[in-house]
């Protein structure tokens, strides 16, 4: 996606074209604490900002309560925008979530490797993204996906294959697709295909 804005801006110009490092081996190599058919904790990875979509996550998540009484919701990373996050501390709590929902903070690779293989599904809702590198992340410790149709994001999240794309914003779509994904048979399937996919993508 970003190469394509590029030829659009500066046509002719030479473009080489590399992913932004991340070490793939710790992702790749966290073991599962359990099968993936067998949690239901949804994560979302990344600094809590508005442009990430927090917000949607949340109340999407709040429309499941009933349904799936178990299910967690973990939003590792940083307070970046604090005001923001405050208000989502603040949402849970009026959505009467604060025995459901983990606020984590900032961790270190290895931990967020460790809260990505013990996820369901890692969820990354921005109404603006580059590429989305935690998805690939998540990818390789076998988690599916589900992320907003912008940026970068379709180029690495192919829809019903490794994970689900929804439209920005679309707080009912993402219930939906939660939903799917919390009680989908077939959900190792995704995950093995999620796995393939990063590990071909990013080596």
């Amino acid at each position: 996606a970003t190469r394509a804005q590029l030829q659009h801006w500066s046509p002719g110009k030479p473009l080489v074209q590399f992913i932004t490092w991340t070490d793939a081996r710790v992702f790749r190599e966290t073991v599962r604490p359990a099968p993936l058919s067998e949690t239901q904790d949804i994560v979302y990875a990344g600094v809590l900002t508005s442009l990430k979509g927090v917000h949607y996550l949340i109340e999407a998540f709040a429309r499941l309560q009933s349904e799936f009484p178990v299910a967690q919701l973990r939003l590792v990373g940083k307070p970046e925008d604090q005001t923001y996050a405050t208000e989502r501390q603040e949402q849970v709590r009026l959505l009467g979530l604060s025995d459901r929902v983990q606020f984590a903070g900032a961790v270190q690779q290895p931990e967020l490797a460790r809260h990505m293989a013990s996820g369901r599904v890692l969820v990354l809702p921005s109404t603006s993204e580059g590429l989305g590198r935690v998805l690939i992340e998540a990818m390789l410790c076998g988690t599916p996906v589900i992320a907003s149709r912008v940026g970068g994001i379709p180029d690495v999240v192919q829809d019903g294959v490794n994970g689900y794309l929804i439209p920005p914003g679309d707080v009912e779509a993402l219930a939906d697709r939660l939903r799917q994904m919390l009680s989908d048979p077939d959900i190792e399937a995704m995950g093995r295909k999620a796995r393939t996919f990063a590990e071909q993508f990013f080596s």
